[in-house]
């Protein structure tokens, strides 16, 4: 009893384990919970998409993606004995791929082998095409056709997002489409 002859207790409540807590141990409402959970959500969206790894992931997905469809089209030309015209703008973040049986007259690729076009992720581009026969272009577009009896010509492709680089290259004498981190094209 204090000196007024009132008593002030706090409540007290029964927790899981059947023992009397007062109310000041009951722990977090709801209320506050939802509200931390929604400020670190927010924090999270806000922050993520600017980390660094993002867009050096983005841009490996991008290169493994390409040498994919480099050696699948390779593949699918020698099986199917036709002729693939694979067509890339230096600066664009898209491939128009067709296909043809004799080598002159193509048409846009409608297979179910083929797709008719590839896309690059947004902020990446095609910065530069080197190919033997034309050397090393950076603005234009280039179009590379698959042979079914020896491939297309030894070519390299460099993609850019914004100041990382990936060299995707082919060899039609091994066959083999291979990647560099750092490329000095």
């Amino acid at each position: 009893m204090n000196r007024i002859g009132w008593s002030i207790r706090p409540r007290k409540f029964y927790g899981p384990n059947h023992k009397a807590q007062t109310a000041s141990s009951a722990g977090f409402t709801l209320i506050e919970l939802i509200l931390v959970v929604t400020l670190i959500g927010l924090m999270a969206t806000l922050v993520v998409p600017k980390i660094p790894f993002t867009d050096n992931y983005a841009l490996k997905t991008d290169t493994r993606r390409l040498s994919s469809l480099i050696h699948l089209l390779d593949e699918v030309s020698t099986t199917t004995k036709q002729y693939i015209s694979v067509s890339i703008e230096a600066g664009a973040r898209e491939v128009k791929i067709s296909s043809s049986k004799d080598g002159f007259e193509f048409k846009e690729a409608t297979g179910d082998r083929i797709p008719a076009e590839f896309k690059l992720s947004s902020k990446a581009a095609f910065a530069a095409i080197r190919s033997s026969g034309l050397g090393t272009v950076t603005d234009g577009e280039v179009t590379l056709i698959f042979n079914p009896l020896v491939g297309a010509e030894p070519f390299g492709i460099l993609i850019e997002r914004g100041t990382m680089r990936t060299l995707v290259s082919y060899n039609p004498y091994s066959g083999r489409v291979e990647t560099d981190d750092s490329p000095s094209i």
